[in-house]
C-alpha cells in the first residue's frame, strides 16, 4: 500500500498487474485508501491487468 500512497499523494498514475482475486482485492482497496486520503487521486484514473 505504501506504493499505492505516495504515487496517489505525488500525482502519479499506476499501472499494475494482479495474479488472482486475492490480489486484486487488496490492490483495489489500497486505491481506495489512497484515493479517500488523497481526493485529487481520482483522477489519475489507475489501471489493473489480470
Amino acid at each position: 500500500m505504501g506504493a499505492i500512497s505516495w504515487a496517489s499523494e505525488n500525482g502519479i498514475q499506476i499501472l499494475t498487474h494482479s495474479d488472482g482475486e486475492g490480489a486484486s482485492d487488496l490492490l483495489i482497496s489500497a486505491h481506495r485508501a489512497a484515493q479517500a486520503r488523497f481526493p485529487a487521486a481520482r483522477a489519475l484514473r489507475p489501471v489493473l491487468r489480470r
